[in-house]
C-alpha cells in the first residue's frame, strides 16, 4: 500500500491540560478539547437528535454506532491543509479510536452549538470510511475487484474531464481506463512498472485483445510516471490526447473543487471517502461531484464490509469526558 497511507497524528495533551492521556503523548497536527473546555453533552444531544431524524440508509446506520459508542470529539487543527479540512482519524494499532471534527471548519462552538450539525455527521462518516480503509489496509492490498471500481470512478472522472466522449475511439478510451489503473496501481499499491502493467491488464482482460495487444509495447514509455497526477502526461505518451497536461488538472479543479481534487489525488483512504460522502447531499465540497452513482453506492457498499471488520477501541480520554 502507498507509504501515503499514514494515520492522522492526534495531540491529546490539549493547550489548556497537558496530560489527558499519555498514551498519546505526542505532538500532532490537531489538538483534542477536554469536557472541560468543550460541552460535549450539549453537542451530543445536538448531534443525537439530528441523527434520529436523518433518513435511515447505511451512513446513518454507521454513523449512529460510533455515537453510541461515544467516539466522537471535537477539536481545532493545528496545521492548515488542503486535503479534507473538516474531521481527522483516532486509530491504534489498527482499531478504530475515534474521530475528531474540526470545530473551526465545521463551524462548532465551544459551548456544543453549531448551525452545521448536518455536515458534522457527514464528516464523521468521512473518517469512519478512512478507517475501513486504513485499519483493514492489508486486506485491501489484494482485493484487486475493489480497486477496479475505484479505478473505474477515476476513469469517469476523466472522461468527464476530457468531455468529449463521443468523439473518442472505443480503443481510446480502452486506453484511458488501463493508464487510469496503471497510475492508480503504481501510486496507491506503490507497485514497480512492471507489476503494475500486468496487473492492469489482468483486471481489465475484458477489453478487446487486439486493443491490449496493441498498448503492451507502448505502456513502456510510462515507467516514469507515479503519480495519478501524471495522468495526462501518461496520455500524450500513448498518443491518445495532445492536450496540455496541466490543463487537465486546472480542469479538474474547475469541474470538481479544490477540496474533492486534492482528496482524489491523496492517500487511498482519502479518495475512497470523497467518492462515497460525494454520493451524499453535503456540501463539505465545492462542487456536485456526483459521477455516477451506482458505481459509487457500490463502493460504498464494499467499503462497508471492511468497516464491519473494523475493530472499536474507543479513545480512553472518554473517562476525562463522559467522568
Amino acid at each position: 500500500m502507498s507509504t501515503q497511507l499514514k494515520i492522522d497524528k492526534i495531540d491529546f495533551n490539549s493547550k489548556k491540560n497537558a496530560d489527558i492521556n499519555k498514551v498519546y503523548n505526542q505532538k500532532g497536527d490537531m489538538i483534542v478539547y477536554t469536557k472541560n473546555e468543550f460541552n460535549y453533552k450539549e453537542f451530543y444531544e445536538l448531534f443525537g437528535l439530528y441523527l434520529s431524524k436523518m433518513p435511515n440508509n447505511l451512513m446513518t446506520k454507521q454513523v449512529n454506532n460510533l455515537y453510541n459508542r461515544k467516539g466522537i470529539f471535537s477539536g481545532m487543527r493545528l496545521v492548515k491543509s488542503n486535503i479534507y479540512p473538516y474531521s481527522r482519524l483516532i486509530i491504534k494499532d489498527k482499531k478504530l479510536n475515534g474521530v475528531v471534527l474540526d470545530t473551526q471548519q465545521l463551524n462548532i462552538k465551544l459551548d456544543g452549538e453549531t448551525d452545521n450539525i448536518d455536515n458534522c455527521v457527514y464528516s464523521t462518516y468521512f473518517s469512519m470510511i478512512r478507517a475501513a480503509i486504513i485499519c483493514n489496509e492489508d486486506d485491501i492490498l489484494g482485493d484487486y475487484d475493489f480497486h477496479a471500481l475505484v479505478i473505474s470512478y477515476f476513469y469517469y472522472i476523466i472522461l468527464k474531464t476530457f468531455g468529449q466522449i463521443n468523439v473518442l475511439t472505443k480503443q481510446q478510451l480502452d486506453g484511458i481506463l488501463l493508464v487510469c489503473g496503471y497510475l492508480y496501481l503504481r501510486y496507491h499499491l506503490s507497485m514497480n512498472h512492471s507489476s503494475a502493467k500486468n496487473r492492469v491488464f489482468k483486471i481489465f482482460d475484458k477489453i478487446d485483445k487486439d486493443t491490449l495487444k496493441m498498448y503492451s509495447p507502448k505502456f513502456e514509455m510510462l515507467s516514469k510516471h507515479k503519480h495519478i497526477k501524471d495522468i495526462g502526461k501518461a496520455l500524450i505518451d500513448l498518443e491518445i490526447i495532445s492536450e496540455d497536461p496541466n490543463k487537465i488538472l486546472i480542469k479538474m479543479v474547475q469541474l470538481f473543487g479544490k477540496t474533492h481534487f486534492y482528496n482524489l489525488t491523496g492517500p487511498l483512504s482519502y479518495v475512497v471517502g470523497s467518492i462515497i460522502l460525494s454520493n451524499y447531499p453535503s456540501n463539505l465540497f465545492e462542487k456536485n461531484v456526483i459521477i455516477n452513482n451506482k458505481l459509487q453506492s457500490k463502493i460504498e457498499k464494499e467499503t462497508l464490509e471492511y468497516l464491519g471488520k473494523t475493530k472499536y477501541e474507543i479513545h480512553k480520554m472518554k473517562i476525562s469526558i463522559w467522568g
